[in-house]
């Protein structure tokens, strides 16, 4: 047998140690520079999966190319479903100076194959990394074809090793299921505002593919639309490993919450209840 490699071992003390010297965020915690995300997920951690979870059409691109353009550090977007122009569309629509476009690089592969990302991720330099999405990345490791679930658990086991190596973090946006139509859930709504018309409401467990993807990540946040006619959504942080105090929030703009109040205790408003 060979020599052992050498490993650098910590203790809990040091653990310890580290949290109480750092607390919640750290030196290289990425903040979102958006007051709810940073309040309901906390900043964005060195090795952390971010996944935005949606159904298709409802606007989950557009919510990525939003964060990202919030940012003061430099991001990659991988774009691995619309063409050059579709994402420049989007980017026009989107709020954001000329300069925090510039931060944003845009990577958009012939074939996305897994292999290909990570090295991508490793050679843009970027602090942020927003992958859209998950279902399309081929995994070329030689898992079966047959075993999708098994695909997407060596997908994600991989990204977060590469972003521990890269000292990055991952924004990932994820396709909900669509309803199931045998139990009654209507997914031709066309009428604007809750009620018995409007799509159901996705959760956490209509991840496709696999729950590995709510298992790996540090948060998930929902993104749903409401009704066909008028586009509109809500949006709820439905798992969170860090959170800070709680604040008071309404719908702001497109769905996101916007802060009304800083305060300890606060009524559950509107957005609470939707997403109780």
């Amino acid at each position: 047998m060979g020599k052992p490699k050498s490993v650098e071992f910590e203790t809990l003390a040091g653990a310890e140690e580290s949290y109480l010297v750092t607390g919640e965020v750290a030196e290289d915690d990425c903040p979102w520079n958006d007051p709810w995300l940073d309040n309901a997920v906390g900043a964005m951690q060195v090795g952390g999966v971010y996944t935005f979870a949606a159904r298709k059409g409802t606007g989950k691109s557009f919510s990525m190319l939003r964060q990202l353009l919030l940012l003061e550090e430099p991001s990659l977007f991988l774009s691995l479903e619309d063409p050059l122009r579709e994402v420049g569309r989007r980017v026009a629509a989107a709020p954001g100076t000329r300069a925090a476009k510039e931060r944003v690089k845009l990577l958009i592969p012939a074939r996305p194959r897994l292999s290909f990302i990570i090295d991508a991720m490793a050679r843009s330099g970027a602090r942020v990394v927003g992958l859209d999405y998950l279902q399309i990345v081929q995994d070329d490791s030689g898992s079966s074809v047959f075993d999708r679930m098994g695909q997407i658990r060596n997908i994600i086991s991989e990204l977060k090793g590469a972003l521990r190596e890269n000292k990055q973090s991952l924004v990932l946006n994820a396709q909900l299921k669509r309803p199931d139509r045998s139990s009654g859930d209507d997914d031709n709504a066309n009428e604007f505002g809750p009620g018995p018309q409007s799509e159901p409401r996705g959760t956490i467990f209509n991840i496709r593919d696999s729950s590995d993807v709510e298992n790996q990540s540090e948060a998930v946040i929902l993104i749903h639309r409401i009704g066909r006619t008028k586009f509109d959504q809500t949006v709820g942080a439905v798992k969170s490993k860090v959170g800070g105090e709680r604040r008071a929030f309404i719908r702001g703009r497109g769905g996101w919450p916007e802060l009304v109040s800083s305060v300890d205790t606060v009524k559950p408003t509107e957005y609470d209840e939707l997403f109780k």
